[in-house]
């Protein structure tokens, strides 16, 4: 959860790793991981909220991508990400470029072949979702594949729903507190998509249907 709404993730940046790790014991991490072998063909990414950078490593196992730009609201998120890179491949880095911005307002750039949204959107509110799925029309070439990794309220089993509403909602509680995150249950993240030209190639259910991680295609 790496988002702008105004909070401020830096608070939480020494420890996000370890605390995702401990979180639905690595669920978290293997949701996110999921569907990255889909990135094999592509050359130009976008990883928007991607916390501490582990994910650049995963992503450079399955592709050889020719420039990867990496988008965080938090500082020290990048501060973690740029000092993973050097740490695990020193020459990969003139390949990557990080920006410590706002993907709501202060985020402009086209002409990728693929999104990641890591455990990101949960982060907004409905509202703030559309003007997201506005820029992915830009960010993304015709074509281009969006991978989005969540939380997921099942609207088919009421036990799930309730197990995803038990581990969220005291996890915005903490935010809040911790990073003045003033978000207290998931966005609608259909709404967004259904108002997009998206289509649906991948999606699996893990953690009893808690989480979720879907591949999209924008059709245009």
């Amino acid at each position: 959860m790496t988002g702008s709404q105004n909070p401020n993730f830096d608070q939480v940046a020494s420890i996000y790793d370890l605390s995702k790790g401990m979180l639905l014991c690595g669920a978290i991490q293997r949701c996110q991981y999921h569907h990255l072998p889909l990135l094999k063909n592509s050359k130009k990414i976008l990883v928007i909220g991607g916390g501490t950078g582990k994910i650049i490593s995963r992503i450079h196992q399955q592709c050889e991508f020719e420039e990867l730009t990496f988008v965080d609201s938090s500082a020290r998120m990048i501060e973690q990400a740029i000092k993973h890179i050097k740490g695990y491949d020193p020459g990969l880095e003139q390949k990557i470029q990080f920006q410590n911005d706002d993907i709501l307002s202060g985020f402009e750039a086209s002409g990728f072949d693929a999104v990641v949204a890591p455990f990101v959107l949960d982060c907004f509110t409905d509202e703030s979702l559309a003007v997201i799925g506005e820029n992915l029309r830009k960010w993304l070439k015709p074509n281009g594949l969006l991978l989005f990794s969540d939380f997921h309220e099942s609207q088919k089993s009421n036990l799930s729903r309730m197990l995803s509403r038990l581990i969220t909602r005291p996890l915005y509680f903490v935010l809040a507190l911790t990073c003045d995150l003033n978000i207290k249950h998931l966005p609608d993240f259909e709404l967004m998509f259904d108002n997009l030209p998206l289509i649906k190639t991948e999606e699996n259910l893990s953690f009893a249907g808690v989480l979720r991680s879907a591949v999209f295609r924008l059709d245009q």
